[in-house]
């Protein structure tokens, strides 16, 4: 628990990233062993009854200029930020979906995203490969890119439900993410300022860890 803390502690500055419970992650780690316990107790009884926390499926949304300064809505792009603890879990979560791929070899060896040992750089490496081979074999080589817009914003947690169950993910874990994606809500927050909340019906959440895994599950079978 206290190293995911510290891992999670690097990358957020004290004061800022933190989600809608006002939570940071030095306040997590300077609390040490006294939060660890509480926060395991919640995970553990959580797990047992394949309940996601309802107060960790808040989202809080904030407008980020995509470059300088601008007036126009269109050049934001919003970032969501979740409860640190919530994002602990998730990668306990996400650690026993991986050894559960890695095990039954479920990854298709055409994903390369969100995986581990892999990387954009690596990627191109693998593919400009196979290009020279088949330019140096005087064969002709076409490239389709594709870019799936919002991807992580529509994916249909029913689709989702069906895929896990596909990979063998089941019990009180699949009932935890099916949870997990449902009930969740956000709000936007601009200059202190908050508004009403929304229900998301659709996506995985933006910002998170088990999110990641869950879009590599989706689209695991595009091959």
């Amino acid at each position: 628990m206290l190293t995911k803390l510290r891992v999670i502690d690097k990358r957020v500055k004290p004061g800022k990233g933190c989600g809608p419970d006002n939570i940071t992650a030095r306040g997590l780690k300077l609390g040490g062993d006294a939060v660890a316990v509480g926060l395991s107790y919640i995970m553990g009884e959580s797990l047992k009854t394949s309940k996601y926390p309802s107060q960790w499926k808040m989202s809080k949304v904030k407008a980020v200029p995509k470059k300088g300064n601008s007036s126009e809505r269109g050049d934001f792009r919003p970032i969501s930020l979740l409860s640190i603890p919530s994002k602990m879990y998730e990668s306990i979560i996400g650690d026993h979906i991986d050894c559960h791929f890695v095990n039954k070899g479920l990854s298709s060896e055409n994903q390369w995203g969100f995986k581990p040992n892999r990387s954009t750089e690596l990627l191109m490496l693998h593919l400009t490969e196979g290009w020279r081979q088949g330019l140096d074999r005087n064969r002709i080589v076409g490239v389709l890119f594709i870019d799936f817009k919002k991807a992580f914003d529509s994916i249909c947690h029913k689709t989702m439900a069906l895929k896990l169950q596909a990979c063998g993910i089941s019990g009180n874990v699949y009932n935890l993410i099916v949870d997990y994606l449902s009930g969740r809500k956000q709000f936007v927050e601009i200059e202190g300022q908050r508004s009403s909340e929304a229900e998301v019906k659709f996506g995985v959440p933006q910002g998170s860890v088990l999110g990641l895994r869950l879009f590599s599950i989706y689209v695991n079978d595009l091959p």
